[in-house]
């Protein structure tokens, strides 16, 4: 936000930064509105998600079968 208030160009601010182009006129939107209280990241509604630690390793098992240092990578091009 300190890169825009202090006259960079919001589109230029945002690609050094990787988001998307709307996200920061929303976040500019939010400082106006609500000073530096309204960037402060506010937890997502809903219930929390359940992490099933046996099914994630099932899944990348399936979707990894082999290990990557098993697959004969030649180093040169």
């Amino acid at each position: 936000m300190s890169r825009v208030l202090r006259g960079e160009s919001p589109a230029a601010v945002i690609e050094a930064l990787g988001f998307q182009r709307s996200s920061i006129y929303e976040w500019l939107k939010q400082y106006r509105r609500y000073g530096e209280e309204g960037l402060v990241t506010k937890p997502t509604p809903g219930q929390p998600r359940e992490f099933y630690e046996q099914l994630w390793a099932g899944e990348l098992r399936d979707l990894v079968p082999t290990n990557p240092r098993q697959l004969d990578f030649n180093d040169t091009p």
